[in-house]
């Protein structure tokens, strides 16, 4: 007899002959020795029901006794597989419901040998519904068996759920806090200004978001009043301001102006030599490029941005290029001649660290993050901008980041780790992201600090949307339209919070995810018009968004271009740093390399060049020297 285990990781029994044969139970071994090899005449069970109770009832209700019966059988197959723990031996079925059996409907009994001086007692909750309570040896309700297990350190819960749960708890804080200012306020305004409040807008959705600019709440003066204070109304982005924003930094006629008059002036950011490595479509390289940085090159593994990269005229140059861990010498070797005039960009897949993935961190092979920091521990450039997801911070890598960034720190670099929301850099959704600035501490001892764009007035999805035809108003095209009631029950529309995937007009939007534009996908990406309640929407009110709406969410001016199919499309949208944040990192290092005054000197292994040499020259080594898998 072996112990073996599945692919989900199940504990089974087997049993092996001596010739080799595995039997899985010891009926079918003692059938094989009895010279019975074919299995039992069993009569299947019939899972439709007889004509006799089919008569007199409707289709639906056939249809519901057939679905039942389905139930029945795979729930009586599901329960006859036995449980074998590490150590071999069987453990009973159903301890749940053995334990139901022995515990009274009316007082308290002991919770087991696991558990010392726990009690445990039948309880009902409003609907009726019956469970078991467990309580502590002082008598608090505790919950559940697991969670009393957890609270005696018997149970081990896997570091991902406990700070999913963690951002669930702080995400519940924040929103309460948030509807406690707003209620605050209200009455502030009902006792200073003698006016009549609605309640029902006092709940308004503060879940997972800052303050934005919401209508103001609706108020009835009461002619008996003398005095009013009336507080002036906030600043909000004017129609196409944030359009044209976008457009006038990162478009490309735009962006040669800036690159042209930049040079012509000498200034500091055309006389560095920057590397973009997983530039993805290059939403890193537009953020330097529009303060008038143009020797700039792209490095990434996909044919797909590499192409939109170069169509966009991102950067000087662009390479197709895996960047592995194996190939650190030979890149260290390539920059190092560089590092007086070099800063690197780097934004490395975030599917090791997000929360919405598996988060195996450096245990995943697309992890970049080692790769980074050992060329840049070692070349030593001017500085170094590193963006990821929010959770590379958390407590369960902890042991794998903080090692990668005191290399950083013992390498001679001073360190400023920012968490940036999108929506104070002019960035009309609410996405978070780490930023890493590290620059040499003999060029700055202090910490950096990233300018915020639009700190007092905060975007919206209506004010980057807005010409979109039919896209908040007036009868939905068919190329947008989506069913309602597919997405309510997935229960993404729910009254009083906040809607997975769903933009609405006045707020900013959800983050822009790779999934955006997957019609199967659970974050497939929505518009509701103007300010219709999640459970007021009809079939047809509702608007799928485009390729096009994703990128003005993201920051991208209105002439950029993608290649491929949309699934891909989607793909490199989500994992694309907003230019206008890129852009806020980018001169936060500028400034201070600028107060340092920096003089860059252009030198390789061979002698002087220029800047565009330069990248020209790095272009050449890497495609030569680093080998592409």
């Amino acid at each position: 007899m072996e112990v073996r285990k599945t692919i989900k990781g199940r504990v089974y029994k087997a049993l092996t002959s001596p010739n080799g044969k595995m039997f899985p139970s010891r009926e079918a071994a003692l059938r094989y020795i009895d010279g019975k090899h074919t299995k039992p005449n069993i009569k299947k069970r019939v899972t439709k029901p007889t004509a006799s109770k089919m008569l007199g009832t409707s289709r639906l209700e056939r249809k519901h006794m057939i679905l039942k019966k389905k139930k029945l059988r795979k729930r009586t197959t599901a329960a006859r597989g036995e449980l074998i723990n590490e150590e071999g031996d069987q453990v009973p079925r159903g301890p749940q419901r053995a334990a139901n059996q022995n515990v009274p409907h009316f007082g308290a009994y002991p919770a087991g040998d696991d558990l010392p001086n726990w009690t445990i007692e039948h309880a009902e909750t409003t609907d009726g519904t019956n469970f078991l309570l467990y309580r502590d040896p002082n008598g608090r309700p505790v919950g559940s068996r697991g969670t009393a297990l957890l609270m005696t350190g018997q149970l081990e819960v896997p570091l991902q759920i406990r700070d999913q749960v963690r951002e669930q708890q702080r995400n519940k804080h924040e929103h309460t806090e948030n509807l406690k200012h707003r209620v605050g306020l209200a009455a502030s305004a009902i006792l200073e200004e003698r006016v009549v409040v609605d309640p029902c807008t006092i709940s308004n959705e503060t879940t997972g978001c800052v303050e934005s600019d919401d209508e103001p709440i609706a108020s009835t003066p009461n002619p008996q009043s003398q005095k009013k204070m009336v507080a002036p109304p906030e600043s909000k982005w004017q129609r196409g301001e944030l359009s044209k924003l976008y457009d006038t930094n990162f478009s490309r006629t735009n962006r040669k102006k800036i690159c042209s008059k930049s040079s012509k002036e000498k200034d500091l950011a055309s006389k560095l030599v920057i590397v973009d490595l997983f530039c993805g479509i290059g939403g890193f390289s537009l953020g330097a490029s529009s303060l008038g940085s143009n020797h700039i090159i792209g490095f990434d593994n996909e044919c797909g941005c590499i192409a939109a990269y170069r169509a966009n005229e991102c950067g000087q140059t662009s390479l197709q290029q895996t960047l592995r861990a194996q190939d650190v010498d030979k890149w260290v070797e390539i920059l190092t001649p560089l590092k007086d005039s070099l800063v690197i960009l780097a934004s490395p897949p975030c599917q090791p660290y997000s929360c919405t993935g598996v988060g195996n961190g450096s245990s995943d092979e697309r992890d970049g993050m080692p790769f980074v920091i050992e060329i840049c521990a070692r070349v030593k450039p001017l500085a170094l901008i590193l963006e990821n997801v929010p959770a590379l911070l958390n407590e369960r890598h902890s042991d794998v980041v903080e090692p990668q960034l005191d290399r950083l720190r013992n390498a001679g670099f001073s360190l400023t780790i920012e968490v940036a929301s999108c929506t104070k850099h002019a960035v009309a959704q609410r996405r978070k992201r780490a930023i890493v600035l590290a620059i040499r501490a003999e060029f700055s001892d202090t910490p950096l600090s990233m300018k915020e764009q639009s700190a007092t007035r905060l975007p919206s999805a209506g004010d980057v949307l807005h010409d979109t035809p039919h896209l908040w108003d007036g009868k939905c095209p068919a190329e947008l339209q989506v069913s309602a009631a597919l997405l309510r029950s997935r229960h993404r529309l729910r009254p009083g919070c906040e809607s997975t995937g769903v933009a609405r007009f006045n707020t900013a939007a959800p983050t822009v995810l790779t999934t955006a534009l997957h019609d199967n996908s659970y974050y497939r990406m929505v518009a509701i018009p103007y300010d219709i309640a999640p459970d007021k929407i009809k079939n047809g009110d509702l608007r799928n968004l485009t390729i096009v709406h994703l990128l003005r969410l993201q920051g991208f001016p209105n002439d950029y271009v993608l290649f491929n199919h949309v699934r891909f499309q989607s793909h490199c949208v989500g994992n694309a740093i907003p230019p206008p944040l890129a852009q806020a990192a980018f001169e936060c290092i500028l400034n201070a390399l600028d107060s340092a005054n920096v003089e860059p000197t252009h030198v390789h292994k061979d002698g002087t060049a220029s800047a565009t040499q330069l990248v020209q020259w790095i272009r050449d080594c890497v495609s030569e020297c680093v080998p592409n898998v």
